[in-house]
């Protein structure tokens, strides 16, 4: 999985990347062992980095290299 920073980029480069939907996505950074950060892909707030609990339900986008 990405970190914040690299998802960050994939964020801003989503148009040209492609696949995205309109959801959260996991990153690799941790908050603690509960928590991890997220960004959110919609028009209306992206970019804004929330840590959610581990349990959720979120998007996942791996990267194969940066």
């Amino acid at each position: 999985m990405p970190s914040r920073q690299e998802l960050a980029l994939l964020l801003q480069k989503k148009e040209i990347v492609g696949g995205f939907a309109d959801n959260y996505y996991w990153s690799s950074t941790e908050v603690s062992y509960l928590e991890a950060i997220n960004i959110p892909f919609f028009d209306d707030i992206s970019g804004v980095a929330k840590d959610y609990g581990k349990e959720r339900l979120l998007g996942v986008r791996a990267i194969r290299a940066f």
